[in-house]
């Protein structure tokens, strides 16, 4: 039976498809598969929803905004810098740590992310 009105597919905005492949596959291990005949890169995510990025000419802070789940929010944040993005939000509580911890970045083409954990 398929669950309807949830997220089966996603989409992140990219300059460079090449830039965007390196970053998230050095960050999170995303498997990338790229399709030059529709201008597009697929990505798959173990045991999640995967997605697309969509060649865009540029990088607002407008559109989908996603929160990634991960386990060591200062780990992913330290690989950051060394792929090309930016850090712009260190670990922080939500609401005093009893919703989790998030922190921001942008990648190395310039698209805010989130990443949430528990701990």
């Amino acid at each position: 039976m398929e669950v309807m009105h949830s997220i089966c597919h996603w989409e992140i905005p990219s300059t460079d498809f090449e830039k965007s492949h390196q970053f998230y596959e050095g960050l999170f291990g995303w498997k990338l598969h790229p399709m030059p005949e529709m201008d597009y890169l697929l990505f798959e995510v173990e045991n999640g929803i995967g997605g697309g990025f969509n060649k865009v000419d540029s990088i607002s802070d407008g559109g989908i905004f996603a929160y990634i789940r991960v386990e060591d929010i200062p780990a992913i944040l330290a690989r950051v810098p060394g792929l090309g993005g930016e850090v712009l939000e260190e670990k922080t509580p939500i609401n005093e740590g009893v919703f989790g911890y998030q922190a921001i970045f942008r990648d190395s083409c310039g698209v805010k992310m989130g990443i949430w954990s528990r701990e």
